[in-house]
């Protein structure tokens, strides 16, 4: 499947309006949903598999943006 869209948040906002997708795995190689927000309501999960290879701050920002929005069970 390919998207016109250059951006994490227009592509993953693509594919959920897609009736045939029924889950989205995002990994997320930059600071982008810093400035556009998740593309989504809510996460089940955050931070499986996280890599520190960005300054401090960045990383610490992006970690909290997640789990604002992940459901704890």
């Amino acid at each position: 499947m390919s998207f016109p869209f250059n951006s994490l948040y227009q592509r993953c906002k693509a594919l959920l309006m897609d009736k045939r997708v029924e889950a989205l795995i995002l990994v997320i190689q930059t600071d982008e949903l810093l400035r556009t927000g998740l593309p989504v309501g809510r996460i089940t999960t955050a931070g499986s598999g996280l890599k520190k290879s960005r300054s401090q701050g960045t990383f610490e920002s992006l970690l909290a943006l997640l789990r604002r929005h992940t459901i704890h069970a």
